[in-house]
């Protein structure tokens, strides 16, 4: 009789636990798509003869990954709160090139152009802080949200701080030559506000664990100073993009 007790007890606080449910914890695993493909710096710096050294970089940020996990609380059926921590990776060689006046003749440049010898890196961690919106549906075990709201980015990103090349010049002007010997690297990282929009699906096994998948859009833009590219003048970088994935849902 007892453990019959017990039983119904169980059964009533399952029942009731998945009529309430109203908090919720996401783990996603997915793809992300920059919002930027492809950022080109230059700076151009006087020789004191009246030209300029010419200094290039072409960095590309094709498709990556991307990890998030987050939760919230339903303060009614329909709306609630729901915060995220999201991270994307995205990495590719980088193009670079110079650009050398002969220091004897005006306008006889020399060029030369590379590739890096290996990949650069490119990450973006965001707080999402979402409004939520609960689609209603007949059937429990499927669950649809969406949501938005402001993001805070912070973006780190391997970039090119330094070009090294051989120059060889003669007495006129077409001896003129440069070769690129070496370049370095450093990590800069700066902050930004912006936002985010997204939707989510989920199919529950149990009460309380599930599987789901998302979409979302989040920009913003950060922005470099000359002490941290190779730029004439600050430098805006988009962050943010497109992700899409899957993981686990639990809801509580």
């Amino acid at each position: 009789m007892r453990s019959a007790i017990v039983l119904f007890v169980c059964l009533v606080f399952a029942q009731s636990a998945s009529a309430q449910s109203k908090g919720w914890i996401d783990v996603n695993f997915g793809t992300a798509s920059a919002a930027e493909k492809s950022v080109t710096t230059e700076i151009n710096i006087p020789d004191g003869e009246g030209e300029f050294e010419t200094y290039r970089v072409g960095y590309n940020f094709p498709r990556g990954a991307s990890f998030d996990f987050g939760g919230g609380f339903m303060f009614s059926r329909i709306l609630g709160a729901g915060i995220q921590f999201t991270g994307t990776a995205h990495e590719d060689t980088a193009d670079f090139s110079i650009r050398i006046p002969h220091p004897l003749f005006f306008n006889s440049h020399a060029s030369d152009s590379a590739f890096t010898d290996q990949k650069l890196q490119r990450t973006e961690g965001g707080v999402n802080l979402s409004l939520v919106a609960a689609l209603p549906t007949n059937n429990s075990s499927v669950t649809v949200r969406f949501y938005g709201g402001p993001t805070y980015f912070r973006l780190k990103a391997d970039v090119i701080n330094d070009i090294r090349y051989f120059h060889q010049f003669g007495f006129s002007p077409s001896a003129n030559s440069v070769d690129i010997t070496s370049w370095t690297s450093e990590e800069v990282e700066e902050t930004a506000w912006g936002f985010h929009a997204g939707a989510d699906l989920g199919y529950f096994f149990t009460n309380h664990f599930g599987v789901g998948g998302f979409a979302r859009v989040s920009r913003g833009t950060v922005t470099f100073g000359t002490d941290e590219y190779l730029v004439d003048s600050d430098i805006d970088v988009k962050v943010g993009g497109f992700q899409a994935g899957g993981g686990l849902r639990i809801r509580f």
